[in-house]
């Protein structure tokens, strides 16, 4: 392997010679498969897209999907170069296989990938933290880069505020380790963190008491880290064999670092708000962890290897398959003191491990705007002709194979044998099976309630369904026909356009079923 970086140097009385580093085109060439990485999925985040500067929206003049694409793709850009960066790190200190395994444990099995869905300032921090601890590492060699590391730390501070506590660590051991290089590095930081004082106001969106945000968003099921990205757990185990080492300085500053964001980050206003797939507020610290991951791949190759492959297959997870569905269900509204994050049994992991609906997209263009795209997806879902509820999933049943692909979107909450449909866009989604597509059919929905059941055919060549609404009261049957050649596509979704009478008043579902019209209301049941 590549020599590690020597620890004591008092301005370097000895000469050392810094390792080679990887060319900038391998680097950019990693990055750019990052970059196709994080576009894969298709569309961006499932929460309304961050507010664009008002030059920005009027120097491009897009429509609200088109924004919200734009802006992924500039914070997945930030994400992949980040990686890169940071591969550029790790292959002076370590042999190019690892450097790779953690640039993609950085990118793909760490919040970073939820945060590089859209316009989010967490991507660009880390690109600049990562710049900067590039400079650090190459410091050892070469005490002038020390100085010039403040430049990407006061930009990381000046993207995102709340950054001030990592960069204040940081700032804090380079000048005890290269006092000479003060200020110099206060110089090349002053400007941008004048900058990011002049647009951002204190106390930067921290309001939150300290402690109780920083445990959820280390260890909750809902939110915790160690669920989310349990590669973190490698890290620290590579810091502290570091630590152990005698990379002291290095092991300690940057843990330290990290610690201190996850305090500031815990009281943020929104650290609990779960409109991404984990703890975003942490992506920005991931790079002072994931530093370290070597060293424990390297010691614990397996346990390593395993722990980046369990990290990127759970963001794989959220990328392709979270919605608001977990958000729908346990906070609206939230529980005191946000308990719903510590309920282990419908922690967002096991609900879409559970659901298994992975939701394929892709960006297009219909009538002369950008639309998403949808083919939603169950993998080794079972076909039938009947879907009823039975506990918070639904059963699919019935001799004949006229649907599948069968699962619950928005708050659709199971319940007592039924499924409640209670705000607008709760509802089922299913496709009709290629096999039962050449014949007219009948969906039939049996259920009771108030309120207006919509229902709609569409398909990924068509992304603007169309819809038929049926006002219901009591208990009730629609019928709705169906042909495929002459339907929109083959994905039916059954939802409410909003509830009617009192508060809390909805539709639920008793039953769905798709067969011919001919076929007899209530036919013999088959397993």
């Amino acid at each position: 392997m590549a020599v590690r970086a020597p620890e004591a140097d008092a301005e370097l009385p000895e000469e050392r010679f810094a390792p080679a580093e990887p060319t900038a085109i391998t680097a950019l060439a990693l990055a750019a498969v990052l970059f196709a990485l994080l576009l894969a999925n298709g569309r961006p985040a499932a929460a309304p897209a961050p507010p664009w500067p008002a030059f920005l929206r009027g120097a491009l003049p897009l429509d609200e999907t088109a924004r919200a694409l734009a802006g992924k793709a500039i914070a997945s850009l930030f994400a992949s170069l980040a990686g890169g960066v940071m591969f550029k790190i790790l292959a002076r200190r370590w042999t190019e296989d690892v450097a790779v395994i953690s640039a993609f444990a950085l990118v793909l099995g760490t919040p970073v990938w939820a945060a590089g869905q859209a316009l989010w300032p967490q991507t660009a921090a880390m690109f600049s933290l990562c710049v900067a601890l590039l400079l650090i590492v190459r410091a050892e060699y070469d005490p002038v880069w020390a100085g010039r590391a403040g430049l990407p730390l006061g930009l990381a501070a000046a993207v995102n505020p709340i950054d001030a506590a990592l960069v204040a660590v940081l700032v804090i051991a380079v000048a005890l380790r290269w006092p000479r290089r003060v200020p110099w590095l206060l110089l090349f930081g002053a400007a941008p963190v004048a900058v990011g004082l002049a647009v951002h106001a204190p106390p930067f969106g921290v309001t939150e008491p300290f402690g109780p945000g920083t445990a959820a968003l280390l260890v909750s099921p809902g939110k915790g880290l160690l669920f989310f990205s349990p590669v973190v757990l490698g890290g620290l185990i590579g810091a502290a064999l570091a630590f152990r080492s005698g990379e002291r300085w290095i092991a300690g500053s940057f843990v330290l670092a990290a610690g201190a964001h996850a305090v500031i980050a815990g009281s943020a206003s929104d650290w609990a708000v779960g409109e991404t797939w984990g703890p975003r507020l942490l992506a920005d610290a991931m790079p002072l962890v994931l530093f370290f991951l070597p060293d424990a791949i390297s010691r614990f190759r397996s346990l390593g290897q395993l722990l980046v492959v369990l990290a990127i297959a759970v963001q794989a997870l959220g990328a392709f398959a979270y919605d608001d569905r977990w958000v729908r269900l346990q906070q609206n509204p939230p529980a005191p003191g946000h308990a719903e994050l510590w309920d282990w049994e419908h922690g967002p992991v096991v609900l879409y491990a559970r659901r298994r609906a992975l939701l394929l997209a892709a960006p297009g263009r219909a009538e002369g705007r950008m639309v998403i795209r949808t083919h939603p997806i169950v993998p080794f879902a079972p076909e039938g002709s009947r879907i009823e509820f039975a506990g918070e999933e639904p059963h699919v049943g019935g001799a004949e194979a006229t649907l599948g692909n069968v699962f619950l979107f928005g708050g659709a909450r199971g319940e007592r044998g039924r499924v409640r449909l209670a705000a607008r866009e709760d509802g089922i989604f299913l496709r009709v099976a290629e096999g039962a597509r050449h014949r007219p059919l009948e969906v039939r929905v049996r259920g009771r309630g108030a309120g207006a059941l919509q229902i709609s055919e569409g398909g990924f060549w068509n992304p603007l369904p169309r819809a038929r609404s049926y006002p219901v009261t009591g208990s009730f049957l629609v019928r709705h026909p169906y042909s495929y050649v002459e339907s929109g596509g083959p994905d039916l979704r059954v939802t409410t356009t909003g509830a009617g009478g009192a508060a809390g008043a909805g539709v639920e579902i008793e039953s769905i079923a798709l067969m011919a019209a001919s076929d007899p209301i209530n036919p013999i049941r088959m397993p």
